[in-house]
């Protein structure tokens, strides 16, 4: 970054003494798009632990768990029913492509979406 903290690649104007301040909004909004973008793309590749890919597990099943407390409080309810047996069809999926295929983050992202 060179001597002067504000002169990030040459794109901050270096203040003279006694000068105030000013934040280059659109320059910091493309540095801060442009570095979500750099993190969200290593995020998505790195790969869930074991231990992670059970505490996602483990949330779903909950979430499963109070759709299906919801169902049984109004059990004349078809789409709480419905809604039941996908969510149920969706967990189980989801945990078992943990298991067996991929446990990359853009996976468990996606399941959980779903989810």
């Amino acid at each position: 970054l060179g001597g002067n903290p504000l002169c990030f690649l040459g794109r901050f104007r270096a203040m003279e003494p006694g000068q105030p301040y000013q934040r280059d909004e659109a320059l910091l909004e493309e540095l801060g798009y442009k570095t979500g973008q750099k993190v969200e793309r290593e995020t998505f590749m790195s790969r869930l632990t074991v231990h992670q890919q059970r505490h996602m597990c483990d949330l779903w099943k909950e979430l499963r768990t109070r759709c299906y407390d919801h169902w049984m409080d109004e059990v004349e309810n078809d789409k709480l029913m419905h809604s039941h047996g996908v969510l149920k069809e969706v967990v189980s999926r989801c945990c078992r492509d943990f298991r067996e295929k991929s446990n990359h983050v853009k996976d468990a992202a996606m399941c959980h979406h779903e989810v």
